[in-house]
């Protein structure tokens, strides 16, 4: 599991995975990220580094969002 966000507040985002408990043991999404691209920025730029950080080729991402963008790639 990875995180991208395009955020102005990248700090805000950092901290928010850090504390969003997602199981009944304090496990917080932090736990299981692998890699993490927040910054403002495409999110192209952000997928092509989540790919290399997690050696896999863009095509083999499965990502979710929630805006309507257009990919190049």
């Amino acid at each position: 599991m990875a995180f991208a966000s395009r955020t102005e507040e990248p700090a805000w985002a950092d901290q928010v995975i850090k504390i969003f408990e997602i199981d009944d043991q304090g496990r917080c999404l932090a736990d299981y990220a692998h890699a993490c691209e927040i910054y403002p920025t495409s999110k192209d730029k952000h997928l092509k580094a989540l790919a290399r950080k997690l050696d896999v080729g863009v095509g083999e991402l499965l990502w979710f969002d929630d805006e309507l963008r257009k990919s190049y790639w």
